[in-house]
């Protein structure tokens, strides 16, 4: 009885196609035009402009505090007070959101006593561990210290403008915005008070939902009003997504980003701005950058 030979198994390397990136799909789906580079100098300048540009500053270094700095009014105002470079006041802040974190301060006296300007007395960059000197008597009151028990960082433990009990808390949390805008390549920090920390964490939450980078996004800041519930007017932030970065230009993005990032690793330290051309450093897979 003769037997059937097997066949032998097709060892050939198969080709496969390469599938398109779950974010070029989202990103070709978007509604969101296109920005313009030459609204940006970022991205208006060739690699070898900005590398040249970045050198030219080696010896320098930069704390996030020497930043151009955009606050909230209080009593329900709509324009952002600019501060840092030229003292403006803006409707709105058009740009791209390089990183958002969270950081909490803590002034020993009340902004009507110093007239602002100063340092906080102690400070947060993680709402986790805070550093400085919080004047509490009979208590550990410098160094490294747990926010979650500190006195200052409970409900009622704040004081208005005339030195009276107020109920928030006299450590405030916020959300500092690293926001790239057209006419620069640093960014300026916009400080997102405890009424706008919803609002900016839904904005990022959302995008990080779709697997969308920060960095990736044009946005609009504007100021609306509301009322608390004893009829305080107060100013709160609203995003509002008006573009995207080009598949040209978004790995020169996402790698300017990461620089800063890295050049403002801490609130209060100095470090040295870097650059390296997109082609020079490693892509990330995917879902790290969407992770941003």
């Amino acid at each position: 009885m003769s037997k059937t030979a097997a066949t032998p198994e097709d060892n050939t390397p198969q080709k496969v196609e390469k599938k398109e990136g779950v974010l070029a799909k989202i990103r070709a789906k978007s509604k969101l035009p296109d920005v313009d580079p030459e609204n940006y100098i970022l991205l208006a300048v060739t690699e070898d402009e900005l590398v040249e540009a970045v050198e030219s500053y080696s010896n320098d270094t930069i704390r996030v505090f020497d930043l151009e700095k955009a606050s909230v009014p209080s009593g329900g105002g709509k324009q952002f007070q600019v501060t840092g470079g030229e003292v403006d006041v803006l409707d709105s802040i058009r740009g791209f959101i390089l990183d958002i974190r969270p950081w909490r301060a803590y002034y020993k006296e009340t902004f009507a006593t110093t007239g602002g300007g100063t340092p906080p007395d102690c400070s947060s960059n993680d709402c986790v561990t805070g550093m400085g000197d919080r004047g509490i008597a009979d208590e550990q009151s410098t160094g490294p210290h747990d926010c979650a028990t500190c006195p200052w960082a409970q409900f009622g433990s704040a004081k208005d403008e005339k030195g009276d009990p107020a109920p928030g808390q006299a450590c405030n949390e916020m959300r500092v915005i690293f926001l790239l805008p057209p006419d620069s390549v640093m960014p300026m920090m916009v400080v997102a008070p405890p009424t706008s920390i919803q609002a900016v964490q839904s904005f990022k939450n959302s995008l990080r939902g779709r697997m969308i980078p920060l960095y990736s996004v044009e946005v609009e800041l504007t100021l609306d009003v509301d009322k608390n519930k004893k009829g305080v007017k107060y100013s709160k932030i609203t995003i509002a997504r008006t573009g995207k970065v080009s598949e040209a230009n978004l790995d020169r993005m996402r790698v300017w980003s990461e620089s800063m990032k890295k050049s403002l690793g801490g609130m209060e330290t100095s470090q040295q701005v870097e650059y390296r051309a997109p082609e020079q450093v490693e892509a990330p897979q995917e879902d790290a950058a969407a992770a941003t």
